[in-house]
C-alpha cells in the first residue's frame, strides 16, 4: 500500500476517464487523496484556493496532477505554463495524460516543464498497468523521495 498522504488531482474534461482512473487506484489498493475537476478555469480557481477550494484541508495543493492537455476552455497546456510560472508550485509533479501520443505533445510536455508525458490507455489492463508505475515511481517516493 502506497502511503495516503500525497494528494492526486487529476484535470480532464472526460468524467468517464477520471471515474476509470479512480477504479484503478482504488483496485491496486492505492489509498492516496482523489480529486477530479472537469474545466481548465477550475483548476486554476483550485490551485488559487478561490471560490468553493478556499478551504485547503478540504481542497489541499497536490502532489500530482494528471492533466490532460486538450480540454475546451482553458486547456492543459495552459493550466500546465500557468503553473511553471509560479514558484510555489515547483515541486507539483505534472503528468500529462494525454490521448494522441504524438512526438509533437510528448516535445510540448517537456517544453512546458511536465515531469512525464502518457498515453490514455485504451484498456483496463493497460491503465491498471500505468497507474502501478505511476503509483511505484512518483507516489512511493522513488523519484522525489
Amino acid at each position: 500500500m502506497i502511503p495516503s498522504a500525497r494528494q492526486i488531482l487529476f484535470v480532464d474534461d472526460s468524467r468517464d476517464d477520471a471515474e476509470f482512473f479512480q477504479r484503478a487506484l482504488q483496485k491496486l489498493d492505492f489509498r492516496n487523496p482523489f480529486q477530479a475537476l472537469f474545466d481548465g478555469n477550475e483548476a486554476i480557481n483550485y490551485f488559487r484556493g478561490e471560490g468553493q477550494f478556499a478551504d485547503r484541508k478540504k481542497y489541499p495543493v497536490p502532489y500530482l496532477l494528471l492533466l490532460d492537455p486538450n480540454m475546451p476552455g482553458k486547456s492543459g497546456w495552459e493550466i500546465l505554463r500557468w503553473l511553471r510560472q509560479r514558484p510555489e508550485f515547483n515541486t507539483l509533479v505534472v503528468i500529462i495524460f494525454g490521448g494522441a501520443g504524438s512526438p509533437a505533445e510528448r516535445e510540448m510536455a517537456t517544453q512546458y516543464g511536465a515531469n512525464a508525458y502518457h498515453t490514455k490507455p485504451s484498456t483496463t489492463g493497460e491503465l491498471e498497468k500505468l497507474v502501478t508505475q505511476i503509483g511505484d515511481f512518483w507516489l512511493a517516493g522513488g523519484a522525489l523521495g
